[in-house]
């Protein structure tokens, strides 16, 4: 009669002890990388920008409003959050077209805002390309190639209320607004 005690008991004792070192609170499943979708703005990111390079000659303004300006430059496409200060999201011209950028001349970058700024439309003129044209979602935060097509409707540029001036460098570039200033680049340039 001991032998069949015996027997529950030990089997008590394994039960008891796996229970404690199988525990679901004990146990933690590690978690991988969070993954980025192949059409997430964050693929086209600018990483870095040298401060000391050279400002550019424009940033032409494709949407304002009282919370944020969308501008590009020839290195890249930038929304800049006037509440926040500090980059919204951007698009390295080199990630998305391969080469540096203009923003003026017959092999220039272009850029178009729908009124809203919801919708925008970012394109190269260079000749021979078939997927020529960025067609970002904000609302989504992604984007698509294809060939370039006008938007529908576009945010009127000369009512644009502010400006985006290029310094001598990147660092010094500013945008202005009714006597106030962003330093829209500082925080790539610390």
């Amino acid at each position: 009669m001991k032998k069949p005690m015996f027997t529950i008991a030990i089997l008590f004792l394994l039960t008891l002890l796996c229970s404690c070192i199988f525990s679901p609170a004990e146990t933690t499943v590690p978690t991988a990388p969070e993954a980025i979708a192949p059409d997430s703005l964050r693929v086209l990111a600018v990483d870095t920008l040298d401060g000391d390079l050279p400002g550019g000659v424009g940033a032409p303004i494709i949407y304002e409003d009282e919370e944020q300006v969308i501008f590009y430059t020839g290195y890249g496409l930038f929304a800049y959050s006037l509440i926040e200060r500090n980059m919204i999201f951007t698009i390295d011209h080199v990630k998305a077209f391969g080469i540096d950028g203009s923003v003026q001349g017959e092999d220039a970058t272009y850029a178009d805002a729908t009124p809203d700024g919801k919708k925008i439309v970012f394109y190269s003129t260079l000749p021979g390309r078939t997927h020529d044209a960025y067609y970002i979602d904000l609302e989504t935060m992604t984007w698509k190639t294809g060939e370039f097509q006008e938007l529908d409707a576009k945010f009127d540029r000369d009512a644009a209320k502010g400006v985006v001036i290029p310094g001598g460098t990147i660092q010094t570039t500013r945008y202005m607004l009714d006597g106030k200033t962003w330093d829209v680049f500082a925080e790539y340039c610390d």
